[in-house]
């Protein structure tokens, strides 16, 4: 297997299993190392990314434990492919595209569309289709292409809804077919209604977000370069539609760690310089499929903690779509069969960094203090005891519910009851509900 893909393996019996790797407790290496989980009862070990953690050869042990004490190894080895400079690797990197692309995008009705095929190497050809027959690009069906390896779509109709590839070849060796396929919506509430929940993204009481998993998710950073500030993933939002991003203002008020900072370097705030990513699932580089864009205005929600950050056009996809949001039936059910997550770049455990990877916590509903309670907020805490929990650095991101049929936005992280992170202790986090502000984000998104 190559690094950075994924490692199951699935044993199911009624007996006691014990995991080892490299004859090491999986159970134990799994509280230092996020990336590997034991689930389901222990029958199945899940590894994601495979990393240089793992050694070329790694022995994964299952040790089932008989009644009569008796003890059977059963082994499976990971042979990890670390070569990167193969004849093959080298003749397939050539036609390899600058940035992969995804295998559904969605494209508002009456807007317009680009796409790029480009590979790594110059002087490539390629090959556009729709539905198996070559794109001219002479303008026909409002097609053009702008250059070779740019599709344009002037006007999007709903002749466009259908499938498209792209064929790159540079040798007689290198020939790289790419798929995907337009859907094109009238509203939002389309792409949102057909979000599939999958148990498998979010199991335990916390760890790390997979990529492709919360493809909602924003991230906001602050970068001047004219004096060189960088203020990297301070808060987060959720994403509306292609230029709406939901927030909260506490990320941005006179007690904000950005406004600390900017005040510190006797800076002012300029909105202008605030940027937001999509599908960013590592703090220090790029995500395969994450897309950025900066803001052009915020919006104040009256009396209350949203904000709306306006965007310059981003194109929706398979991997950065709106979550449906909760309707007031939806709130209802929160206390019945339905599991609670939230995502953000808060610190993990006392005194420590912001988390190289985005995280995930479980968090339950807990009774708010009647002195600070309202009809617009929920009170929320870790669901495991002295275990990570949401924290200063998470504000802005979603609250979500998760069934085995659904997953809804609930609302979004505002305050906490301790200014620091701290395991040892209980952190209480108010959330604001999304349900209390339809009306309001109707008149100011795409819809």
């Amino acid at each position: 297997m190559d690094d950075g893909s994924c490692f199951r393996f699935l044993i199911e019996t009624s007996l006691f299993l014990q995991r080892l790797i490299n004859d090491q407790d999986a159970s134990i290496l799994s509280i230092q190392n996020p990336f590997i989980k034991v689930v389901s009862n222990a029958t199945t070990l899940f590894i994601y990314p495979v990393t240089k953690f793992f050694s070329s050869e790694t022995r994964i042990t299952c040790q089932i434990n008989m009644s009569n004490g008796e003890h059977i190894n059963r082994h499976a080895w990971m042979i990890i492919d670390t070569s990167e400079n193969s004849l093959e690797n080298s003749i397939d990197n050539q036609c390899a595209l600058i940035k992969p692309l995804e295998s559904i995008y969605y494209v508002r009705l009456g807007s317009s569309f680009s796409i790029q095929c480009q590979a790594k190497t110059p002087n490539a050809t390629v090959i556009w289709h729709r539905n198996g027959a070559v794109i001219q690009g002479n303008g026909e069906d409002n097609m053009q292409i702008l250059i070779e390896y740019m599709l344009f779509i002037v006007t999007i109709d709903y002749n466009h809804n259908t499938s498209y590839s792209c064929t790159v070849q540079t040798t007689s060796k290198c020939k790289q077919t790419s798929y995907w396929t337009l859907f094109v919506f009238e509203n939002t509430q389309q792409i949102s209604k057909e979000f599939q929940s999958n148990p498998l993204n979010f199991v335990g009481t916390h760890g790390i977000v997979l990529p492709g998993s919360s493809p909602w998710h924003v991230t906001i950073s602050y970068r001047d370069l004219s004096v060189n500030f960088f203020y990297d993933a301070f808060c987060s939002g959720l994403l509306i539609d292609e230029d709406t991003i939901l927030s909260v203002s506490q990320c941005f008020d006179k007690s904000s760690s950005l406004q600390t900072f900017l005040e510190q370097q006797q800076l002012i705030f300029d909105p202008t310089k605030l940027l937001i990513y999509v599908a960013k699932y590592d703090r220090l580089s790029t995500s395969s499929f994450e897309r950025q864009s900066s803001v052009i205005q915020i919006l104040n929600y009256s009396n209350s903690d949203f904000i709306i950050l306006k965007v310059h056009l981003l194109f929706l996809s398979i991997e950065s779509r709106p979550l449906p949001l909760a309707t007031m039936n939806d709130m209802t059910i929160l206390i019945n069969n339905v599991s609670l997550y939230a995502t953000g770049w808060g610190p993990l455990s006392t005194n420590a960094d912001k988390p190289m990877r985005l995280k995930y916590i479980q968090q339950r509903l807990i009774d708010c203090n009647l002195s600070s309670s309202s009809p617009i907020t929920l009170c929320t805490t870790a669901i495991g005891i002295k275990q990570p929990n949401l924290c200063p650095g998470d504000a802005g991101g979603a609250l979500f519910a998760q069934t085995n049929q659904r997953i809804f936005a609930v609302g979004l992280i505002a305050r906490f009851s301790k200014t620091f992170c701290d395991i040892r202790s209980t952190q209480i986090t108010t959330i604001i509900r999304l349900d209390t502000i339809s009306t309001w984000l109707k008149q100011n998104s795409l819809a």
